[in-house]
């Protein structure tokens, strides 16, 4: 076994039997990265404790040699066998030079590290900008356009005449509109809204004011929507089963009323009809005792139940589409349920476009209120089912039936008047107002 200078052991300096690693490989792993100072395997305080703290001069280095010449050549040798003995101890002493100067450069790296590397950043991260009032104001106005039109594309023809006749101020009497088609209108309106967007010297009343007309263009678009959307679905409700639907001028069809196939009675209690209603009626169930034991045919009470449903469909409509114009109402103060007729007088004006009076906003918000509290209230009125519970029959459960489509038939008839009423008052009872976006708030509830 050879004797190694450099491990002072008796086996040779073999870097593969001992699996060493060499230095520069373990600063550069991913368990030991390099940029990291803590993984370091010599820093500038370990070093300065090794280096002596003066170097020697030159005459105490060249007698040092001499003495340690002499005495190497005075102590017994130690036999080394193999014709490599030299080479392995020049080996050894080349690589503890390398490790060394390998040492100097990493220390030197570490504090040139120390002393270049940039303080992190302590300026906050930008956020992201919240949108302005007019951002958002143009977003949803863009938005509903692009609903309405989908909508309306997709629309029956009987769909879209129910919708002009009873929900546009199109070819009414003594209204005067100054666009060929409804889509004209809308586009203009949209139009001249968008390419006059505030600007820095605007006052704050403008920017309001823009604000305001912003909300009620998406309202108008939004409402359109809704109504489309409505008429669609009583189309739907009618051709399938057959109801008779006034507002669309939809017959009753011969299928009327149809029956689901379990049921296999004939004849229905006042409260199996109650059961038939779409949902529960908490005013009407307390009538279900004054009816006793009565029963009336299976088709007189479906009927009767089809009707009713209807006209909750269209009180609901009407309810979604003034919720349009919440926002809108918003603006002036006003609140859904709260705000009394009186509160509404100091609603000022809004001047919409320079080229037409300004929009009625007292009168159109009054208008507003009546829709709304009609819509909550429902069309059918809970003394006629009283009357009815107390006096169930085919022949009074028919009667009402009728009762309700021509109640139907003659509201739908009555809201078109009030509303040309409503644009007369606005201009001081002269003509209807000539306001575009006040003609089309009003038809459209």
């Amino acid at each position: 076994m050879d004797w190694n200078e450099v491990t002072a052991t008796g086996q040779g300096f073999n870097t593969e039997a001992n699996e060493f690693q060499p230095p520069i490989e373990g600063l550069t792993n991913a368990q030991y990265p390099m940029k990291d100072p803590r993984f370091w395997g010599y820093t500038q305080e370990t070093l300065t404790e090794t280096l002596p703290a003066e170097a020697p001069n030159g005459d105490e280095q060249y007698a040092a040699a001499e003495k340690s010449a002499v005495e190497r050549d005075s102590s017994p040798s130690v036999p080394h066998d193999g014709p490599f003995k030299g080479r392995r101890a020049l080996i050894g002493g080349a690589f503890l030079l390398a490790l060394a100067l390998l040492s100097t450069l990493s220390v030197s790296f570490a504090s040139k590290q120390k002393l270049t590397t940039a303080e992190p950043s302590t300026a906050p991260l930008p956020q992201p900008t919240e949108k302005t009032e007019t951002e958002i104001c143009i977003e949803k106005l863009t938005f509903s356009v692009e609903d309405l039109k989908e909508t309306w594309e997709s629309s029956t023809p009987t769909v879209q005449d129910a919708f002009m006749y009873h929900f546009s101020p199109f070819d009414k009497e003594g209204v005067k509109v100054k666009y060929r088609s409804l889509w004209d209108l809308l586009a203009e309106q949209k139009n001249a809204f968008l390419t006059n967007l505030p600007s820095e010297d605007w006052s704050e009343e403008q920017k309001d004011n823009f604000i305001k007309r912003g909300k009620l263009l998406t309202a108008i678009f939004g409402a359109a929507n809704e109504r489309l959307r409505a008429l669609g679905r009583l189309e739907k409700t009618g051709t399938t089963h057959g109801i008779p639907i006034p507002l669309i001028d939809i017959s009753a069809g011969e299928q009327w009323p149809t029956f689901r196939p379990s049921q296999g009675e004939k004849s229905a209690t006042f409260q199996e009809f109650l059961e038939m209603l779409p949902h529960p009626r908490g005013a009407y169930s307390a009538f279900a005792s004054l009816a006793g034991d009565a029963v009336v045919p299976l088709e007189t009470a479906a009927k009767l139940a089809d009707v009713i449903r209807i006209d909750d469909i269209e009180s609901e409509d009407d309810n979604y589409t003034c919720e349009h114009f919440i926002e809108f109402a918003n603006s002036f103060g006003f609140r859904f349920g709260t705000t009394q007729e009186g509160e509404l007088k100091n609603a000022p004006p809004l001047q919409t476009t320079a080229s037409e009076t300004p929009f009625s906003t007292r009168e159109f918000l009054g208008f507003l209120k009546h829709r709304y509290d009609q819509s909550r209230q429902g069309y059918v009125d809970p003394l006629a089912i009283k009357y009815l519970a107390k006096h169930w029959s085919e022949t009074r459960a028919n009667e009402l039936t009728e009762q309700i489509l021509d109640d139907q038939r003659r509201r739908t008839q009555d809201l078109v008047q009030q509303k040309i009423m409503t644009m007369m008052i606005a201009d001081d009872g002269r003509k209807p107002s000539e306001n575009t976006l006040f003609m089309l708030s009003v038809f459209l509830l």
